[in-house]
């Protein structure tokens, strides 16, 4: 093979030197034309006779130039077909290894798998020691730029090559990556794509090769389970609020490739991502690959850089108390924590008062029981001071202020908001895991707004289903109102103004 394309590359070069001889020859035969035009001697014969030479020239050389276009094809197309057979070979072999492999193989392929991921993340975190002075703070080099390690996570951090730095413009300069590569990306066909695959302290970013578009940008906080085929090339991200991703690398990369995945998760969540070893078969066969309908691939996070690392190392090191504000969890005035609009239903929220970090306390889809005992879906979401229904599309259908409730009835997987001053409202919930959860948002707002308990009742089955304990039917002239949503960057300048420090519990790293 490597004969013939060393043969391929002379016949190449050899019809591009005749190309350049005769471009040579053209040349020389226009310049003596034009002599021969100034001569008074040359008849119009001669004249006619030279151009019909030149033109067949050139009419030989534009040949010759499609000729070596069609040559140039036909070696792009034999180096694909090349590729492709070597891709089909190694599926092969893949496949016949994986049909000849006992379970009992299987099962020590993956054992010893796993035990080269924990080798990993113990030399990882050996290097801890070397990254704290005896007063306990970050020893930080003296620019940004020479940072190799996220000392946070204990993850080596790498530069991107230059030209992949220039096509991906998205992950601006100096980015916290901690893996990246040209890797094989199966697509919902089944087929695999080659991408370039980065991993940073927050997400996977899968670009396209050619211009560095990003198609894909997981965090990796939304990923539910890791599965890695025994063999150590298959990598399957299992996403249920979107769709799982399935990358194909290097095996010696593998063990890397988890420990930074998982190390990033607890550190996120703090708590451990389940990882699976087991046949690529049952891989492909769970997984699911189709995208939602309002997917957008090419939303890319925002990408830390090395120069916020560094600022936020020196402001540990200096206890720098903005951190414990930055990072809230919960309201510390309440206790209750701060949730987010799931992240696959922002879309219908772009517009409207919850488009911008809002300040939530709940979040969830509802049925709302309407004056007629007809059922309307809705979002309910309630911040710290109003309760908010919006149609699925995410307008604004009904707020309800949590202190002028007089009070509230729970069922099941119901509750039923007394509201005098307008019209009650009754809803029903997915479980009764939402219902207490809602619940507790309510009284505990409610207490902390009137310095009381908020008066609660049993909602009984009976009354459930007939809503007769409620006036859910509309004032006449009724409007709407709607009071303004807060932000936490709001509650984080409040906090802080007032002097109400976080406690441990109530903010993440």
């Amino acid at each position: 093979m490597a004969k013939a394309a060393e043969e391929e590359e002379k016949r190449w070069a050899a019809a591009e030197a005749e190309r350049e001889a005769e471009e040579a020859a053209l040349a020389a035969k226009m310049a003596d034309a034009e002599e021969e035009a100034d001569d008074d001697d040359l008849n119009e014969e001669d004249l006619a006779a030279l151009e019909a030479e030149l033109e067949a020239e050139e009419g030989f050389l534009d040949q010759l130039d499609e000729g070596l276009d069609d040559e140039e094809a036909a070696k792009a197309a034999a180096e694909e077909e090349e590729r492709l057979r070597k891709e089909k070979e190694e599926a092969e072999a893949a496949a016949k290894a994986a049909a000849e492999a006992t379970p009992q193989d299987e099962a020590a392929a993956g054992a010893a798998l796993a035990e080269a991921v924990k080798a990993k993340h113990e030399e990882q975190h050996d290097k801890l020691s070397k990254l704290r002075g005896p007063d306990g703070k970050f020893l930080l080099p003296d620019n940004f730029m020479d940072l190799t390690i996220d000392p946070r996570t204990e993850l080596d951090l790498v530069d991107l090559p230059p030209d992949v730095s220039e096509k991906c413009s998205f992950m601006g300069s100096y980015p916290l990556v901690h893996l990246q590569g040209d890797f094989d990306k199966l697509n919902h066909l089944r087929k695999w794509d080659k991408r370039h695959v980065i991993i940073t302290n927050y997400c996977i970013f899968v670009a396209h090769i050619k211009d560095g578009f990003c198609a894909r940008c997981l965090e990796i906080t939304e990923i539910s389970k890791l599965q890695v085929s025994n063999d150590g090339q298959i990598l399957h991200f299992v996403v249920p609020k979107e769709f799982d991703l399935i990358l194909r690398i290097p095996k010696e990369k593998t063990p890397e490739a988890v420990n930074i995945v998982t190390t990033i998760y607890k550190y996120k969540k703090k708590k451990e991502l389940p990882v699976e070893y087991l046949n690529e078969k049952k891989i492909h066969d769970s997984s699911n690959l189709k995208k939602p309908k309002h997917f957008v691939g090419g939303e890319a996070k925002h990408v830390h850089t090395k120069e916020e690392l560094y600022k936020r190392l020196q402001a540990m090191n200096n206890q720098d108390d903005a951190l414990l504000y930055l990072n809230l969890r919960k309201d510390p005035r309440t206790g209750l924590g701060l949730v987010e609009i799931p992240k696959e239903l922002r879309h219908n929220f772009q517009s409207g008062p919850f488009k911008t970090d809002p300040l939530l306390h709940f979040f969830g889809q509802v049925v709302k029981i309407n004056h007629k005992l007809g059922s309307d879906k809705r979002f309910c979401l309630c911040t710290n001071a109003a309760l908010y229904l919006t149609y699925l599309s995410g307008k604004l259908h009904r707020c309800i202020i949590v202190h002028k409730v007089t009070e509230i009835s729970v069922g099941a997987s119901s509750i039923a908001l007394k509201v005098p001053e307008e019209f009650d409202l009754y809803i029903k919930l997915p479980n009764a895991a939402k219902t207490r959860e809602l619940e507790t948002v309510l009284k505990t707002i409610f207490k902390f707004k009137m310095q009381r308990e908020m008066p609660v009742s049993k909602l009984t089955p009976e009354a459930a289903a007939n809503a007769n304990q409620l006036s859910m039917q509309k004032p006449d002239k009724w409007k709407a109102k709607f009071v303004p949503v807060l932000q936490r960057k709001d509650l984080v300048d409040y906090l802080r103004k007032s002097g109400i420090r976080p406690d441990v519990e109530d903010f993440t790293n």
